[in-house]
């Protein structure tokens, strides 16, 4: 799509983190776990593609984003920085970073 739509996305190492310390606790009730942060689809493809070095095979646009699709979506964090007093470690460079080299290290390519 365009990528115009925003969502909040957090490191896995952060979302157990926080799933920890809400199992630890004596709060009761609903609590969303993420950033509080959103970022824009199309930032974090770029960012991925300048990690990888594949920004021209990029082409933003070739479909259409769905009807049904919100064009936000981020967490209200607010019990979960009252409560638990938690704020995620990690960013989302740092995330693609790692996830980029994860990938390399535990994948082939199928001829070499």
């Amino acid at each position: 799509s365009s990528g115009t739509q925003v969502r909040d996305y957090m490191h896995t190492d952060d979302v157990g983190r926080a799933l920890a310390l809400l199992l630890e606790s004596d709060f009761h009730g609903s609590m969303n776990i993420g950033s509080g942060e959103g970022i824009g689809i199309r930032d974090l493809v770029l960012s991925a593609a300048d990690l990888l070095g594949g920004r021209a095979l990029l082409d933003f646009g070739a479909r259409p984003v769905s009807t049904d699709e919100p064009p936000e979506i981020i967490a209200d964090v607010s019990r979960l920085r009252e409560v638990l007093q938690f704020t995620p470690v990690f960013t989302i460079e740092c995330g693609l970073a790692q996830t980029i080299d994860w990938f390399r290290e535990h994948t082939t390519r199928g001829s070499e």
